[in-house]
């Protein structure tokens, strides 16, 4: 949605909150402070109201507000502004840990894009600023004993009361969000309770999430294929091929879609096994090609994607890095590995970067091998979980990689934001893999390996992960299925022009 007008109305122009809305929105973001300041409504799509101070809210013109609406505009307010301007029953509701104040979703919404009816969310702020995922008193605020009606409806409520956390009115052309903002404390990695702090504001001004998937909770490796052998008995178009087996005898499974005469792509995740988080995206990309083999204009029979979402079962059940032999996979391919040194003084198993006792030594290694010997691949992504990275593997097809990373940037623009990387203050970008790591020379990595093969396009993306839950999962899938429809599309698009 380009040119959208925001408003910040608030006591605290200063906060976190509207810097943080100014990196979501850059030059799109105008803040006043309504208890200084005159304020003019007109000229904005969308106002946000933030009362900081409780003793400011008869400040607040809120009846401005519900004209603004009236005229088809949208705003976004806390919980007190609007209780107090409607006359409701307020809660701000302290809990002891470890149990968490969640949200439940109750009805299906723009709102909650990525979510589904009875989803729970960890939506809290927290006395300790200490460990975030440590026991702890938790607070979360609510509207209690909410009537619903034709124009009014809740979206969310609280585990901990019953009580109304996300609520929606229609208001002639437009509408009226209220929602508990102030309760949360900016999103950093594994913040549990505001993870998705900024998402719901997003959906509602730009649409954040257009693919993005929750999961209730993080599978098991044999439950997670059992949902890739689901998906391809209810979408024929899905096919589920063991591709090899793995170190601790599991099978590594793949998802197929398409001709595998045409142009192929090869998406790849968890060879890392604590990197679990991608393959959640690639499981629902599989299911979205699986549905719509002509997604966003694809040909249909005019391509084929190999989905491999865990390369490594043993390290994705156990939460660590390497297999079942204590080898780094991602240091073990037959390509650079006699050169490769380690950072050890003493290189053993279950070091960080073991290599292993021979190139492509382990079965996992050997089987993602075996697939670029059986394949030639157009583009491969191998997704990783180090802090939002683009890296690209040499030689290839610069022209070609340029182009899928403008596409990327193109798709991520004003969708997310995330802390920054090895910040201590609170220092936060857009989510949108800016920073670009080349890899020229032998490796002994999948993305290398890739390269040595003869893909044009040989990919390497770090999302940011390694999550204690599935809190951060929304995100992270409509990140790996943007990455990978423009792996395709860019490609696929050139070869018909």
């Amino acid at each position: 949605m380009p040119g959208r007008r925001i408003l910040v109305l608030t006591d605290l122009p200063q906060s976190s909150f509207c810097r943080n809305l100014g990196v979501l929105y850059p030059q799109q973001v105008t803040v006043k402070d309504f208890t200084s300041e005159e304020v003019e409504l007109t000229g904005f799509d969308f106002i946000i109201t933030q009362v900081v101070k409780g003793r400011n809210v008869s400040k607040l013109d809120f009846d401005a507000l519900y004209s603004f609406a009236e005229e088809g505009g949208q705003v976004i307010c806390c919980l007190y502004e609007y209780a107090c301007h409607n006359g409701l029953h307020f809660s701000k509701t302290y809990i002891e840990g470890p149990e968490r104040p969640m949200i439940r979703i109750k009805v299906k919404s723009d709102i909650t894009r990525g979510f589904s009816p009875g989803n729970l969310i960890p939506w809290h702020g927290q006395v300790s600023h200490g460990i975030e995922n440590s026991p702890n008193q938790f607070w979360q605020r609510q509207i209690l004993d909410l009537r619903e009606r034709e124009d009014l409806r809740v979206i969310a409520t609280s585990t901990v009361n019953g009580g109304a956390v996300i609520i929606e009115e229609r208001v002639g052309r437009g509408r009226i969000i209220a929602i508990d903002l102030l309760s949360l404390p900016e999103p950093f990695f594994d913040s549990i309770g505001s993870t998705n702090k900024y998402l719901f504001v997003g959906n509602i001004i730009g649409g954040s999430v257009q693919y993005g998937k929750h999961f209730p909770k993080k599978l098991s490796y044999e439950e997670f294929m059992g949902e890739m052998e689901r998906l391809s008995g209810e979408v024929p178009s899905v096919r589920l091929i063991e591709e090899g087996e793995a170190s601790d005898g599991n099978p590594i499974l793949s998802l197929n879609v398409g001709e595998e005469s045409q142009p192929s792509f090869l998406f790849t995740g968890c060879i890392h096994g604590w990197e679990w988080e991608a393959p959640y995206g690639l499981l629902r990309l599989a299911e979205l090609l699986g549905n719509d083999p002509s997604l966003e204009g694809l040909p249909p029979g005019g391509y084929f994607v190999k989905i491999v979402p865990i390369l490594n079962p043993y390290g994705y059940e156990r939460n660590v890095r390497q297999n079942a032999n204590g080898v780094d996979l991602n240091r073990n391919f037959d390509f650079g590995w006699e050169e490769y040194e380690s950072l050890e003084d003493v290189s053993v198993p279950w070091d960080f970067d073991y290599k292993g006792p021979s190139p492509a030594s382990e079965p996992e290694t050997r089987t993602i091998q075996g697939i670029f010997k059986r394949h030639s691949f157009v583009a491969t992504v191998d997704f990783h979980t180090a802090h939002f990275a683009w890296e690209v593997a040499f030689p290839c097809d610069e022209t070609l990689v340029k182009g899928i990373h403008k596409e990327v940037k193109r798709r991520l623009k004003d969708r997310f934001i995330c802390h920054q990387h090895g910040t201590s203050a609170g220092e936060y970008i857009q989510v949108n893999l800016d920073r670009v790591i080349e890899l020229k020379g032998p490796a002994p990595q999948l993305v290398s390996y890739s390269a040595m093969r003869g893909t044009r396009a040989p990919i390497l993306v770090e999302l940011s992960g390694n999550c204690s839950d599935v809190h951060g999962l929304v995100m992270n899938a409509e990140v790996v299925v943007q990455v990978c429809m423009a792996a395709m599309t860019v490609p696929l698009r050139a070869s018909t022009t």
